[in-house]
């Protein structure tokens, strides 16, 4: 069961993902921890969530019950981190004004030698159907598609819960390289994208 830790930090910098004992080097098949942290931007207060992950295994994971956490806030963020590395990711906007909800995320996590390096948010507007609002996160720009808060449902629906994929770029501890992030839904956009968009929200249906 993942449980919603509070952290009563102001800056992302001090933002922590897993304990300090833990192995920094990572080989292909190996397990590493990726964190969500939800940032308040009124109170700069947040939350993390934990997943364990396959080192370059495209995975999906879902902040399961994370609109009904937050969906009183104004403005949530969302950052990435991995494992005890210090960084994490641009923040990009999980709630928006309270009625603009982005639940679809690609994040591709870069290795040198097994080490993490980088964090870089993967995201488009690929549904058509959807509305698409564009970003600045870091020093890159981004884009995604959102729904309106009034689309989500239920109070017991996870239409609105972030879903982010997860891959891998780079070498692993034994110089291999990673493979995972060629699967990444911008790597497709030749093809029918919004069709893929779709059917990679599917994926979390059943997810647990």
């Amino acid at each position: 069961m993942l449980i919603l830790i509070f952290l009563n930090f102001a800056y992302s910098q001090t933002l922590k993902c897993a304990n300090d004992n833990l192995s920094e080097y990572f080989s292909i098949g190996g397990t590493i921890i990726i964190c969500m942290h939800f940032i308040d931007q009124t109170t700069l207060k947040s939350q993390r969530l934990a997943f364990q992950v396959s080192v370059d295994t495209y995975s999906a994971i879902n902040a399961q019950s994370a609109y009904q956490t937050f969906k009183s806030s104004q403005n949530i963020s969302l950052q990435i981190q991995a494992n005890k590395a210090t960084f994490t990711s641009s923040a990009v906007p999980y709630i928006l004004n309270n009625t603009s909800i982005f639940s679809l995320f690609s994040i591709v996590v870069t290795m040198d030698n097994g080490n993490v390096t980088d964090l870089v948010w993967d995201n488009g507007c690929w549904e058509g159907s959807e509305n698409c609002y564009k970003y600045v996160t870091g020093v890159y720009q981004d884009q995604n598609n959102y729904m309106n808060s009034t689309n989500c449902g239920l109070s017991n629906s996870t239409s609105c819960d972030p879903k982010i994929y997860v891959s891998f770029i780079g070498t692993d501890s034994s110089g291999n390289y990673l493979e995972s992030a060629g699967m990444r839904i911008s790597r497709f956009q030749q093809y029918s994208i919004g069709q893929m968009y779709s059917s990679a929200k599917g994926v979390f249906t059943s997810y647990t």
